[in-house]
């Protein structure tokens, strides 16, 4: 979860529902998250591995990644944001 502004509206959302509800903040890419997390908040980012894996690769780790994620935390709800990975969270969902 980098510096943008799409990543700062899931860090104030979440901060916002933390302390009301439980909150989990899953990303599909590996990394530090940017932006302050209340600490109730649950985190889930992938590894990092390295290598020249291609963009299939990477989009099949990321699949993994969320649909393990999803089996160990069995959401209630989940929100997606960002517009070109809709497909992957709705495989994510089926598996």
């Amino acid at each position: 979860m980098r510096s943008g502004g799409t990543e700062r509206v899931i860090a104030r959302l979440a901060n916002h529902l933390a302390g009301r509800v439980d909150v989990s903040v899953v990303t599909l890419a590996p990394g530090p998250i940017f932006y302050g997390l209340d600490s109730r908040i649950q985190t889930s980012t992938p590894a990092a591995r390295g290598g020249d894996r291609s963009t299939m690769e990477k989009r099949l780790a990321s699949v993994r990644h969320l649909a393990r994620t999803l089996k160990e935390q069995k959401p209630d709800i989940a929100l997606v944001f960002g517009e070109d990975i809709g497909g992957v969270v709705c495989l994510a969902c089926k598996i």
